[in-house]
């Protein structure tokens, strides 16, 4: 699945999420959009394929859905709670998850794993990262800072990674490199990994944030004087 693809399903969370903000509360308006999305998966699961039915029949739904009820569980329980030790924990099971789904479960390119193992494998990992992450504390140090400012400038890394993925699977059809050995080949994993870093975290500083700066000025009210 693309990015492209990906960002369509974001509109489509988006548009429930705005129509369920009239319900004014957090809690009602999730169950509300989470009816709505598991009826929608389930009914298009059943209906004949298509591009419309294909397309609400994927389960990464359930994804946005698992996120949206960790930040209600976050803002209603845990706010200005900083993260625990049982939390960490379930951090570390998501990364050991994550790294062993790699290895375990089958794909045939480098566009992401199929649908429903991915929210297996990728999903439910991720929520058990971020029950760690969302409850930090502010940084205090520059290594936190750091991680901070990678936090800040994902959406950039989101969008701009692919563009070294492509650049990365091009690398692997070149006899050289891929023949190279298992281990060797994680050299080129990990110079992937640093390299989407950076092009995420300039994106983010010298394009999204004068753009959100600029969008800030804009949308801010106007008081006259009278």
């Amino acid at each position: 699945m693309g990015v492209s693809w990906t960002l369509v399903y974001e509109m489509y969370f988006y548009l429930l999420f705005a129509l369920a903000l009239l319900l004014r509360r957090s809690v009602p308006a999730s169950a509300a959009i989470t009816a709505a999305m598991v009826g929608i998966l389930v009914a298009s699961n059943r209906a004949p394929s298509g591009v419309l039915t294909d397309f609400l029949a994927n389960p990464i739904v359930l994804e946005f859905l698992m996120g949206m009820w960790l930040g209600v569980f976050h803002l209603t329980y845990r706010r200005g709670q900083s993260s625990t030790y049982k939390s960490k924990i379930l951090a570390m099971i998501g990364v050991g998850s994550i790294l062993l789904s790699s290895m375990i479960v089958p794909t045939d390119s480098t566009a992401g794993l199929p649908a429903w193992p991915r929210v297996f494998a990728w999903g439910v990992p991720a929520v058990l990262m971020l029950i760690y992450f969302i409850g930090m504390d502010r940084p205090s140090t520059r290594l936190s800072t750091f991680f901070a400012k990678i936090g800040d400038s994902s959406y950039s890394l989101y969008l701009t990674h692919p563009f070294v993925m492509i650049s990365y699977a091009f690398a692997l059809k070149f006899a050289p490199i891929n023949q190279l050995s298992q281990m060797l080949q994680i050299v080129f994993v990990v110079t992937a990994v640093i390299l989407s870093i950076v092009l995420g975290l300039m994106v983010h500083l010298f394009v999204e944030r004068p753009i959100m700066g600029v969008l800030s000025l804009s949308l801010k009210p106007k008081y006259s004087s009278a």
